[in-house]
């Protein structure tokens, strides 16, 4: 297999960017088609660009598409498409929509409404870094599009070759400006709903 990832950043913070931009793109070569083995050539690539407005309210927006160029019928286990990593459509995070091809735009707007910095009391083994405990708070909602296209494992699957939607609010709680707790609660095109709960971080 051969891999290549290009990533250009301008964003003012990585985890939780408020401002400014990136492209991004994997080209990946899987196989080579000779001996029944699997044969694939994916290219991803994407936009995200954010937006102050005012104060410490902002929108953002990130487009992202996925190919395979390689147009035979894949294995079913290599045929990811939606649903998997951090390509998941608001309200459908216990969904995969599989595909040789996807597009997904994943639209926001949150505002801060609290920040504060803490000194703890800390026993002496752990690092001085933890002493200043920094909370940022943060309410956001949500609006995503997708489409993810499958010509061959279609039977029983009736998210794929379809627009879908999804969209709600959510609170993000950042920590020690490393650690990001979502809370968000999502709604779908098929009318469901539900809470879920996501966590990353800067590293």
């Amino acid at each position: 297999m051969i891999n290549y990832d290009y990533q250009y950043d301008k964003r003012d913070y990585a985890l939780y960017p408020q401002k400014g931009y990136r492209f991004f793109g994997n080209i990946k070569k899987e196989g080579l088609g000779i001996f029944k083995e699997q044969n694939a050539l994916l290219i991803q690539s994407g936009i995200e660009a954010f937006m102050l407005i005012i104060d410490q309210l902002s929108i953002g927006s990130k487009l992202t598409g996925k190919t395979n160029l390689v147009r035979n019928q894949q294995a079913f286990a290599n045929n990811t498409g939606l649903g998997w990593s951090n390509e998941i459509v608001s309200g459908y995070e216990l969904y995969v929509m599989d595909g040789l091809d996807h597009v997904i735009l994943e639209s926001h707007i949150k505002q801060r409404i609290f920040e504060k910095e803490f000194t703890l009391r800390k026993p002496k083994f752990l690092p001085s870094q933890l002493k200043k405990l920094n909370i940022a708070i943060h309410l956001r909602f949500n609006f995503d599009f997708a489409y993810a296209h499958e010509p061959t494992y279609i039977e029983g699957n009736n998210l794929n070759n379809r627009i879908i939607y999804g969209f709600g609010p959510a609170l993000d709680i950042i920590l020690y400006n490393s650690y990001l707790y979502s809370i968000e609660y999502s709604f779908n095109d098929i009318g469901e709903r539900g809470l879920f709960f996501k966590v990353s971080n800067s590293f």
